[in-house]
């Protein structure tokens, strides 16, 4: 490929436009997820991707920082994760998607994480030409994935190796436990490997690349960045992370062929697999050394070789086995909307025999039922588990994501908001992570603690806090009636904020204010010196005054799921002020057709508040007109 060609292609409209939908997508995995879903850069893609490519193609394109956050994993150890900046995610997927289909020729057969699907597979013909802006509907970006799922290729990995050792007489099996994976990964190693997999004389978009992931490495005391280090929480990561094991796959794919041992690789998890126990020490002696020549440490006390009986207790869990087809059978019936009540019932009873069976303590294998569990509990709307969840909260920090699913889905009663805000306000005592995740369920609790809001506000106002602690107290607050001392502090905090996902958050909470000091706050934030702010002001101006935009956003309000719904409800504090009387006609008309129940009781308040606003509106419209 040649230098022009490269970047041509990365930098093209329709690649940019099918990295826009990737990032999208993935950013839903981000530790700490957006607080509107980056709607407001899907409204200005067609500006921003048009930018993005005079900048590639200039070759003037500059990172930024992203954001650091925390996350606890298992024991009381965290790992260090981001939240990329978006742009920078959008420019990161624009180059894998043109270099993946050449690195993945490097990968062998039996590396199973993060492969390409087929181009055949992919359903990528005439996909823009029916719309102008970037995100597709979500049917047709499943159909332009590039990557295989996580999870489905996990399974098929796990599988083989059980093929290779109870059916094909693969007796041992050789392990080691990579310390710190992600952390340590070398970039002057790993874009040595891409370059030598793109097999082009253009490096600006690699180096562009490890440019980026330079942003992302964590600032050691003395200040300087050092060249490793890539924080978990996003598929980029993950790609580049299996990529950056090429050099290992390589010897060891060699090895195979001479000794006849068979070898898998999921990401970091490697297995090596023999029939002799000389074989397997011999293979494990050349894992280690070309681990250590890509920088990376092995954990001694977990590189191993197992045999008969134990290797059979290292690759069998009975309750897992069993339990995973149920799992597989609800996560089927529920996409397909199939789940009646009985069903739920049914499959409540079976999921309780697998529940009593985790003891209070989790081990790892626990943990990962534990997961499986609540998956299934979730979908189903099971309140079986919410104790276990309690004792879990402080006991396995891992499992906060899951937990904090699994709370949401229960609108009703007290139990779940009172015992998280007893945990949140133990804040000295819990990771950060946990405070800023537990404080989202709030947007979906009928009940409110009484000490919620003021909870909330100390949280949201303390500088000293973590900036996602901060962010999703606003957004929390951002369905209170703040008083009006309350909302004149947060203004004078937000003209001295610094952090842009705080200052978004903050714009949320001025939507409640009155017509005023919500327009001066959303034309201040228009003029803001960070571009991630000003995006999202343009973006609610819009839905203010244009009544394109307004259109567009009623259309799609009204076909989202409650949970969707309740965190876009903020949008209907600015579209009961549309000067059209067409759009306060139909808003009104869509809002009369909602089922109330469904939601909790601020949200079915702010609905009534503007039902009643645009009845008061209509009126006074028609007034005039007979005046």
């Amino acid at each position: 490929m040649s230098e022009s060609t490269l970047l041509k292609q990365i930098a093209s409209l329709d690649n940019l436009k099918l990295a826009f939908n990737y990032a999208k997508d993935g950013a839903k995995r981000f530790f700490i997820p957006d607080l509107v879903r980056h709607q407001d850069y899907t409204h200005s893609s067609k500006r921003l991707l048009s930018e993005l490519r005079n900048k590639l193609l200039q070759r003037q394109y500059r990172p930024k920082v992203p954001l650091e956050v925390e996350v606890p994993k298992s024991g009381l150890a965290t790992r260090p994760g981001t939240v990329i900046d978006f742009e920078d995610f959008i420019v990161l997927y624009a180059i894998i998607n043109v270099i993946a289909d050449e690195i993945d020729k490097d990968l062998p057969d039996n590396v199973y994480s993060c492969r390409v699907i087929p181009k055949e597979k992919r359903k990528t013909d005439r996909l823009f030409e029916d719309r102008d802006i970037s995100l597709l509907p979500i049917e047709q970006r499943k159909e332009i994935k590039q990557f295989e799922d996580w999870y489905n290729a996990w399974p098929a990995f796990d599988q083989k190796m059980k093929e290779y050792i109870l059916n094909e007489g693969y007796h041992f099996l050789a392990t080691t436990d990579i310390t710190a994976y992600f952390e340590n990964i070398n970039h002057e190693v790993l874009k040595s490997t891409l370059i030598s997999c793109i097999g082009s004389p253009d490096h600006y978009p690699v180096n562009l690349l490890v440019d980026i992931l330079g942003q992302w490495t964590v600032l050691p005391p003395q200040g300087n960045r050092v060249d490793r280090g890539i924080p978990q929480g996003n598929d980029i990561s993950s790609y580049l992370g299996n990529v950056y094991l090429i050099p290992l796959d390589r010897v060891l794919t060699k090895i195979e062929q001479e000794h006849g041992i068979k070898y898998l690789r999921y990401m970091d998890d490697v297995k090596i697999l023999a029939k002799t126990k000389n074989d397997a020490r011999r293979a494990l002696f050349v894992l280690n050394r070309e681990l250590r020549g890509l920088h990376l440490n092995v954990q001694t006390a977990k590189t191993d070789i197992y045999t008969d009986p134990e290797l059979f207790s290292y690759i069998h869990d009975e309750r897992f086995e069993q339990l995973s087809p149920i799992v597989d059978d609800i996560q089927k019936n529920a996409q397909a909307g199939k789940l009646t009540r009985q069903e739920c019932e049914e499959y409540e009873a079976k999921l309780k025999v697998y529940l009593k069976q985790i003891p209070r303590k989790l081990k790892s294998k626990d943990v990962r039922l534990f997961k499986r569990l609540l998956t299934a509990l979730t979908l189903i709307k099971s309140r079986s588990a919410i104790y276990r969840c309690f004792s879990a909260m402080e006991d396995t920090p891992a499992l906060t994501d899951k937990i904090v699913k699994y709370f949401k889905g229960f609108h009703q009663g007290e139990k779940i908001p009172e015992n998280v805000l007893s945990f949140v306000k133990n804040h000295d005592e819990i990771f950060e992570y946990q405070i800023a995740r537990f404080v989202e369920i709030y947007r979906y609790k009928n009940h409110l603690p009484t000490s919620l809001e003021a909870t909330l506000y100390r949280y949201a106002t303390d500088v000293k806090m973590h900036w996602s602690i901060r962010a999703n107290c606003l957004m929390a607050l951002s369905y209170f009636q703040l008083s009006a001392r309350n909302m004149i502090r947060l203004w004078n905090l937000f003209n001295e904020e610094l952090n842009y996902q705080v200052k978004r958050a903050m714009l949320l909470c001025f939507l409640n204010a009155n017509l005023q000091r919500r327009e001066e706050a959303i034309r201040q934030a228009m003029f803001d010196t960070d571009t991630r702010v000003t995006f999202f002001a343009k973006f609610l101006n819009d839905i203010l005054h244009d009544n394109k935009t307004q259109r567009y956003e009623i259309e799609n309000l009204f076909r989202i799921d409650v949970h969707m719904f309740i965190d876009e409800s903020y949008k209907l504090l600015l579209l009961r002020e549309s000067s059209n009387l067409g759009i306060i006609e139909t808003l009104l008309k869509n809002l009369r057709k909602l089922n109330l129940t469904d939601y909790p009781n601020h949200i079915r308040h702010r609905i009534e508040q503007t039902k009643r606003y645009l009845e008061g509106r209509m009126e006074n419209i028609k007034k005039a007109k007979d005046e």
